[in-house]
C-alpha cells in the first residue's frame, strides 16, 4: 500500500508541476489570456482518462496491476519529454488563427494532443487506482498532497532548472514512480536510476540555457527577433528576463538618437523597460534637460514630481524601479534617500551588478537603497513618510503574479493599495502614477482620497497627457491642495515644446480651473453620489473604481462593440484606441472575452460527453441513482475550483510576494484536503457532520478573513504566510472529506461507476475556472466565495437524496 501511495503522491506531483510550468511557459511564448485557456483545456485530459475507464472497466485488471501501473507511468514520462519538441516544432499562432484558420485549427490540434496526453495517462493511474482501491480516500490524500508540493516547487527551482530543464525533471520524477510498482531489483533499478540521471541533470541546470520558441509578436517582429538574440537571459520565479540592446542605426551607419539603450523584456515582450547609457554626471545631465529627456528617460513626464522637489532634498519610494529611469531622476535633482524596490529579483541583480557599469552606477550610489520588495506589504510594515512616491506602470505582466486565474487581478490599482501610497506621504508629499486609462485611476483615486480623510479631491490632482495615443498619462496627487505656485514649476517642464522628444504635453485634469477638465470632478471626486453613479454610467467603459474585492483594472469593457471618440462619454482619443484594441484582429469575439467564452463552451461540451458517454455501460438503478451521483460530483469539481481560485486571489493581499502566496493558498488548501480525505472514514455515516464542517469552515472565511488579514498587515513574511495558513487549513480539511465519501458510497456500485464521478469531477474544473473568472469581474471575489460555498449546499442536498434512495434499496432487501 506505501509502494501505491508514493506511486500516487509522484503522480499527482507531476500532473501539477507540469500544469503551472506549462502556465508560465505559455504566458511566455504566447499571452497570459491563450496561456490560460491552451493549459485549461489540455488538463481536461485527465476527465477524459475517467471516461475511459467509465467504457472500459474491463481495463481495470490490467491497469491495477504492477506491470500496468510501470506502465502507464513511462508513457507519461514519455508524453511529457515530448512537450518540448511540441513547443519547438509546431507552427501555432493566435495571431494567425484569422489569416490562416485552417492550418491554425491542425497545429493548434496537435498541440492539445501533445499537452493532454501526459494528464490523460495520470489520469489513467489516478482513476484506476481509485476504482480498485480498498482505501480510496488513502488514494486520494496522496494525490492532492502531491499537487500540493507540485504546485509549490515549479517557480522557486525555474532560475536553475529552466523551462526545459523542468520538463526534464518532471519525466524524471514520472520515471520514478514507474520503478516504484515493480518488484524486482532487476526491472526496478534501471528506471530508477534513469529518473535519477533525469533529476540531477536539471538540477545541474544543464539545460538552463535552452530556449523556447516565440510564439506570439507581443511587441513587433524586431523585437522579436531581437530577443532571439538576447544577451541575458533568465527564467526568474516572478517573470521570464531578457536583456536586448535596441540601438538602431540610420543608412549612414549612425546611431539614431534616443535609440541607445537595453531593453529589459518580461516574458516575452509582454513588459519592458530600459537601461539608458550614463555616466554618472547628474550635474551634466541636469543641465542639458529637458531636451536631451529621450536619451536617458522614456518621457518627460518620468521627471515631474523630482523636478517640482528640485533641490528640496526629498525622501523618495520608487514603486517598480526596473531600468532606474525614476530613480536617475531623483539623483539628478537632488534626492536625499531613494528607496528603489521591484518585484523580480532578476531585475534588481541587473541594475546593480551586470549593467551597473552601462547605467552609471545609479543602483550603487550611498543615497539609493535597491531591494526585492512587494510595494503594499512593505508599506504595511511602516516605514517613515516619503515626500516622493512614483509608480510608473504599475504592475507584472506574469499570471502566477495575480493569482493565476482567466482574469488578471492588479494590486497595487486598487483604492485600497493608493489608499496605503497617500498615507505614506509627508505633509508636503507628492504620489505620481503613470498609467493608462487615467479616468479610470482617478475614480479609484477620489474613493482612496476619501478613505484617508482628504476633503475636496479634485484640488489634490493635476493630470497631463501628451498628444496622440496616451498610454501613460503623468497624474499627480498632491497632500496639499495645488495652486498656481505649486503647479507652476510643473507647467514650465512639461508644456513647453521639446522637438527632440516629439510629444505635446497638455493639462487634461486642471485643479484651479475644473471646467477645464477633460471629466467633471462630480464623476469621480464626489464617491458614490447619485450624480457620480449616472456620470459614470454614461461612459462606454467601466468607470467603476478598482478595489481588492473586484482589482480588475483593465477588465473595461460594458459591451461588445467598439466604441466611438467622445467627449460628453468621457472617451477621448486614447481611451477608444486602448479600449477598442483587444477587439481588433479579425476576432469574432474581444480577445479579452474569447479565452472565457471558448473555455466554457469547450468546458461545457466535455462535461455533456463525459455524463453522456458511459450510459449504456453503466445503467442507473435505485442504489446508483445517477442524476444526483453524477450532480454530487460535478458540484464538487465546481465548487472546489471557485474556491481555491478566489481564496488564491485573497491570499495575495496579505501575503504580498506573488509565488509565495500561491504556494501558501494552494498549498494549505491541497494539504489541508489531503489531510481530510485520510480523516474521512471518520464521517462514515456522519455525511451531514462533513457539509456543516465546510460550510462553517467557509463562512469563518467568508467573514473573517478581512479582519485577519488588516491585523496582520505589515508583520513580518513568515507571519503573514502562517497566518494565512492557520485560516484556510479548517477549510481546506472540510474540502477533502466530500469527494471520498461519494467514493466510499459508490463502491457497491458498477465497476465503471467511480472512474466516471472522477471523470465527471475532473471534466467540471474548467467551468470552475469560467464561473469562478464571470463571478469576481461581476460581482466581486466576495459574492464569488459565497458562491462556491453554495456549490457544496447543492452537492450537501444531492448527496442527502442519494443517501436516501441508497438507505430504503437496503430496507427492501432487508425485508424481502
Amino acid at each position: 500500500m506505501i509502494a501505491t501511495l508514493l506511486w500516487i503522491h509522484l503522480l499527482a506531483l507531476s500532473a501539477l508541476f507540469v500544469e503551472i510550468l506549462l502556465v508560465r511557459i505559455f504566458d511566455t511564448i504566447v499571452g497570459a489570456n491563450a496561456s490560460y485557456t491552451i493549459v485549461t483545456l489540455a488538463v481536461l485530459g485527465g476527465s477524459l482518462a475517467g471516461l475511459t475507464i467509465a467504457i472500459r472497466p474491463d481495463w481495470l485488471p490490467r491497469l491495477g496491476s504492477p506491470g500496468g501501473r510501470a506502465r502507464v507511468a513511462m508513457a507519461a514520462a514519455l508524453a511529457v519529454l515530448l512537450i518540448y519538441p511540441a513547443l519547438q516544432e509546431l507552427p501555432f499562432s493566435i495571431e494567425r488563427v484569422p489569416e490562416a484558420p485552417v492550418g491554425q485549427l491542425l497545429a493548434f490540434s496537435l498541440l492539445f494532443v501533445a499537452l493532454g496526453l501526459p494528464f490523460f495517462l495520470i489520469g489513467l493511474g489516478i482513476a484506476a487506482a481509485l476504482s480498485t482501491a480498498a482505501r480510496p480516500h488513502w488514494i486520494y490524500g496522496a494525490d492532492l498532497v502531491g499537487a500540493a508540493l507540485g504546485a509549490a516547487v515549479v517557480c522557486p527551482l525555474l532560475p536553475r532548472f529552466g523551462p526545459v530543464g523542468e520538463i526534464v525533471a518532471g519525466a524524471g520524477l514520472l520515471l520514478l514512480a514507474a520503478s516504484l510498482p515493480r518488484r524486482e531489483l532487476r526491472r526496478r533499478l534501471p528506471t530508477a536510476v534513469l529518473a535519477l540521471i533525469f533529476v540531477t541533470t536539471s538540477a545541474a541546470g544543464v539545460f538552463r540555457d535552452l530556449d523556447l520558441a516565440s510564439h506570439a509578436e507581443k511587441r513587433g517582429a524586431r523585437e522579436t527577433r531581437l530577443r532571439a538574440e538576447a544577451e541575458f537571459r533568465r527564467w526568474d520565479p516572478v517573470s521570464k528576463i531578457e536583456v536586448v540592446d535596441v540601438t538602431a542605426h540610420d543608412s549612414t551607419g549612425a546611431t539614431v538618437r534616443g535609440t541607445r539603450r537595453k531593453l529589459i523584456s518580461y516574458d516575452g515582450g509582454s513588459q519592458s523597460s530600459h537601461i539608458y547609457p550614463f555616466d554618472g554626471d547628474y550635474r551634466a545631465l541636469r543641465a542639458r534637460l529637458p531636451e536631451a529627456t529621450i536619451e536617458h528617460f522614456w518621457q518627460r513626464g518620468v521627471l515631474a514630481a523630482h523636478y517640482l522637489f528640485r533641490d528640496r532634498s526629498p525622501r523618495t519610494l520608487v514603486i517598480g524601479c526596473a531600468g532606474g529611469q525614476e530613480v536617475k531622476a531623483a539623483l539628478v535633482y537632488g534626492a536625499r534617500h531613494v528607496d528603489a524596490i521591484d518585484l523580480v529579483e532578476t531585475v534588481v541583480e541587473l541594475g546593480s551588478r551586470q549593467y551597473a557599469d552601462y547605467n552609471g552606477g545609479i543602483f550603487l550610489d550611498p543615497r539609493v537603497h535597491y531591494f526585492q520588495a512587494e510595494a503594499r506589504a512593505y508599506l504595511a510594515a511602516g516605514p517613515e513618510a516619503y515626500d516622493i512616491i512614483q509608480i510608473f506602470s504599475y504592475h507584472n505582466s506574469a499570471r502566477l503574479a495575480s493569482g493565476g486565474g482567466a482574469v488578471k487581478a492588479y494590486y497595487l490599482e486598487t483604492a485600497e493599495a493608493l489608499a496605503l501610497f497617500l498615507s505614506h506621504l509627508s505633509d508636503q508629499g507628492v504620489l505620481q502614477i503613470n498609467q493608462a486609462i487615467y479616468p479610470r485611476v482617478l475614480v479609484t483615486l477620489g474613493q482612496a482620497m476619501q478613505s484617508v480623510g482628504w476633503s475636496d479631491p479634485a484640488r489634490h490632482v493635476v493630470v497631463y497627457a501628451r498628444d496622440g495615443i496616451e498610454d501613460h498619462a503623468t497624474i499627480l496627487v498632491s497632500r496639499k491642495p495645488w495652486d498656481a505656485a505649486s503647479l507652476f514649476p510643473l507647467d514650465s517642464l512639461l508644456l513647453p515644446v521639446v522637438p527632440s522628444e516629439g510629444r505635446v504635453y497638455r493639462r487634461v485634469i486642471d485643479p484651479l480651473d475644473p471646467g477645464a477638465s477633460f471629466l467633471p470632478p462630480a464623476l469621480w471626486a464626489e464617491g458614490a453620489t447619485a450624480r457620480a453613479s449616472s456620470l459614470r454610467a454614461r461612459a462606454p467603459y467601466r468607470l467603476d473604481p478598482v478595489t481588492d474585492d473586484r482589482p480588475f483594472a483593465y477588465f473595461l469593457r460594458k459591451k461588445l462593440g467598439r466604441i466611438a471618440q467622445d467627449s460628453t462619454r468621457f472617451v477621448d482619443r486614447s481611451i477608444a484606441r486602448l479600449v477598442n484594441q483587444p477587439g481588433s484582429g479579425g476576432w469574432l469575439l474581444p480577445r479579452d472575452l474569447a479565452h472565457l467564452v471558448i473555455i466554457a463552451l469547450v468546458g461545457l461540451g466535455v462535461v455533456l460527453a463525459v455524463l453522456a458517454a458511459p450510459r449504456r455501460k453503466l445503467r442507473s438503478s435505485p442504489a446508483w441513482p445517477r442524476a444526483p451521483v453524477l450532480g454530487y460530483f460535478a458540484c464538487l469539481g465546481i465548487g472546489f475550483l471557485v474556491l481555491e481560485l478566489t481564496l488564491v486571489q485573497l491570499g495575495l493581499v496579505p501575503i504580498g510576494v506573488p509565488i509565495q502566496a500561491y504556494a501558501t493558498t494552494i498549498g494549505t488548501l491541497l494539504v489541508g484536503a489531503g489531510i481530510g480525505s485520510l480523516c474521512s472514514a471518520r464521517f462514515v455515516t456522519k455525511e451531514g457532520w462533513a457539509f456543516a464542517l465546510l460550510l462553517a469552515a467557509g463562512v469563518f472565511v467568508a467573514l473573517g478573513h478581512a479582519g485577519v488579514w488588516s491585523a496582520i498587515q505589515g508583520m513580518a513574511l513568515p507571519i503573514r504566510i502562517g497566518a494565512v495558513a492557520l485560516v484556510l487549513f479548517p477549510l481546506g480539511f472540510a474540502m477533502g472529506l466530500p469527494f471520498p465519501l461519494g467514493l466510499r458510497a459508490l463502491r457497491s456500485a458498477q465497476g465503471g461507476a467511480i472512474a466516471w464521478a472522477y471523470a465527471v469531477n475532473a471534466a467540471t474544473t474548467a467551468l470552475g475556472g469560467a464561473i469562478a473568472a464571470a463571478g469576481a469581474l461581476f460581482y466581486g471575489l466576495r459574492a464569488t466565495l459565497w458562491s462556491g460555498l453554495g456549490f457544496y449546499v447543492v452537492a450537501a442536498g444531492l448527496f442527502w437524496i442519494w443517501r436516501r434512495r441508497r438507505i430504503a434499496v437496503l430496507t427492501e432487501d432487508g425485508n424481502a
